[in-house]
């Protein structure tokens, strides 16, 4: 959600829109180890779009190594029928200038 704020939509403008994304799917590799108190970064973009699902990248980086790698497949989908729909160009249009 974090980033979809930053883009400029958040819940209540998706709400209005009258769609959301959920998550249809997640693939992970862990690549490296990580222990409790270690401090992490993220990186995280919309890697592929299409008609009515976006696939999102996100690294999870410890000093400098990534250690973990993951693609989450995003659906739209209607609030009304439960149902995906096109994704609006104007919300792919802020996405991909980021």
């Amino acid at each position: 959600m974090e980033h979809s704020r930053a883009r400029g939509w958040d819940y209540p403008d998706y709400k209005t829109l009258g769609a959301v994304f959920m998550v249809r799917r997640h693939e992970i590799d862990y690549l490296g180890q990580v222990t409790v108190g270690q401090t992490l970064s993220a990186e995280t973009w919309v890697d592929e779009w299409r008609a009515a699902s976006c696939i999102r990248k996100t690294e999870l980086i410890l000093d400098g190594k990534v250690v973990t790698r993951a693609a989450t497949t995003w659906a739209f989908i209607s609030l009304g029928s439960g149902r995906p729909i096109r994704i609006p160009d104007a919300m792919r249009d802020v996405f991909i200038a980021a």
